[in-house]
């Protein structure tokens, strides 16, 4: 099949709510091969939809992406929605975007993009996560960083600007600022260079390189202030800590923090139950095995509740499923619900 026909019927694209870098990949490389970027994009904040609901999108020539019975991890053939995208798609790729798509697939299963200074794949999941930010920008912002990056990889050297932007004093403290990040891949630092190589204005790369900044420092802050609550917080038997048979500690938390929520999690206690106050809530482990609660939550609001069995955690809602239905029980019940199907650790039932 030609690229181009296989693309151009989409005028449209659907995406789980709040993408990752992969499902950005995944548009960044359809988009390519368009005449024109892909101005529509959707994003579903109940991705477990329908095979129906997946054909009825794309008689309407819009492109699910990762969606439903269609995502990437539910079966063994693709490492990333990028991948899967590449393949239904029929999409001949060139060496940069091979290295890409591998890029992706290596980030799933390692999150090697995650770990450098600054890396732009993390920066844009905790800034969804701020009401100072809109999802669609954040996406958009994301989506040319792939750009820059597939096109900076696809210069030929003799075509390229000095790497360093050695003597432009315009981006001395722009330069500064992002020295950490040694020009690791989808770091502010290399988004800038490949702008720089690629010909763009001095204004413009400040700019567009700056946003990615300022958004990694209002992350820091907001991370010092969850830590600041965190230290403080005093847990109380009774009140909202409590014990089950065999030394069991369940505590409980109310708070639409998710920062705050990973801080606590890392002294867990032996089980977390969270509520949001949109009642969305959680049940944390730290990698038991939950399955009788598993078992009867799901009795009892089928479809509300999701079993991650790898991280011990029982999900009612989360960061790509916001419309789903919100429980109906309390933080107290659920914390009775803990104590009376305790998890099991190391074999151990508490």
């Amino acid at each position: 099949m030609d690229n181009l026909e296989d693309v151009s019927r989409w005028v449209a694209v659907i995406v789980p709510d709040k993408p990752p870098i992969d499902k950005i990949g995944a548009v960044a490389l359809v988009e390519r091969r368009r005449a024109e970027p892909i101005e529509n994009v959707r994003f579903d904040p109940i991705p477990d939809c329908t095979i129906a609901q997946l054909a009825h999108w794309r008689e309407e020539n819009i492109l699910p992406i990762d969606i439903g019975p269609e995502k990437y991890n539910r079966s063994e053939q693709f490492g990333s929605a990028a991948e899967a995208v590449v393949t239904q798609l029929y999409l001949r790729l060139n060496v940069a975007e091979q290295r890409f798509v591998f890029l992706l697939n290596k980030n799933n299963a390692t999150g090697h993009l995650k770990q450098p200074h600054m890396a732009i794949p993390l920066v844009l999941r905790e800034l969804y996560e701020l009401p100072q930010y809109d999802d669609a920008e954040v996406f958009a912002r994301a989506v040319h960083v792939v750009e820059v990056y597939l096109s900076e990889q696809e210069l030929e050297e003799f075509e390229r600007k000095d790497a360093t932007m050695a003597g432009e004093e315009r981006l001395a403290a722009l330069l500064e600022q992002v020295k950490k990040c040694s020009m690791a891949p989808f770091t502010p630092a290399a988004y800038a260079r490949g702008m720089w190589r690629l010909g763009y204005a001095v204004e413009d790369i400040c700019e567009k390189a700056g946003w990615w900044i300022a958004g990694w420092k209002r992350i820091k802050e907001e991370q010092g202030r969850m830590e600041e609550y965190a230290r403080n917080i005093k847990w109380q038997t009774g009140v909202n800590q409590f014990l089950g048979r065999n030394g069991l500690i369940v505590r409980i938390l109310e708070t639409d923090r998710d920062q705050l929520v990973k801080l606590v999690a890392r002294s867990i206690g032996d089980v977390l139950v969270v509520r949001k106050t949109t009642g969305h809530s959680a049940v944390l482990t730290n990698g038991a095995d939950l399955r009788e609660l598993a078992q009867h939550l799901c009795a009892q609001e089928p479809g509300q509740w999701y079993y991650a069995l790898n991280q011990g955690m029982l999900l009612n809602g989360g960061r790509n499923y916001s419309k789903t239905t919100p429980t109906s029980f309390s933080l107290f019940e659920l914390k009775d619900m803990v104590v009376k199907f305790p998890p099991i650790s190391k074999n151990r039932r508490w």
